[in-house]
């Protein structure tokens, strides 16, 4: 059975006028209102399971 994720809170700022959406993928790599960003390198701590 899969586990249910439940958003319980979310932070804006409103002074930003174009606001952009960061996603992370779970597998190192990041999405940044389209572009992703592979970052993988940098995740250290499980970085010998890849």
């Amino acid at each position: 059975m899969a586990a249910t994720v439940v958003p319980v809170r979310a932070w804006t700022d409103p002074s930003q006028p174009q606001p952009r959406l960061f996603h992370h993928r779970g597998d190192g790599t990041f999405t940044l209102d389209g572009p992703t960003v592979d970052l993988k390198d940098r995740m250290a701590k499980w970085q010998y399971l890849m």
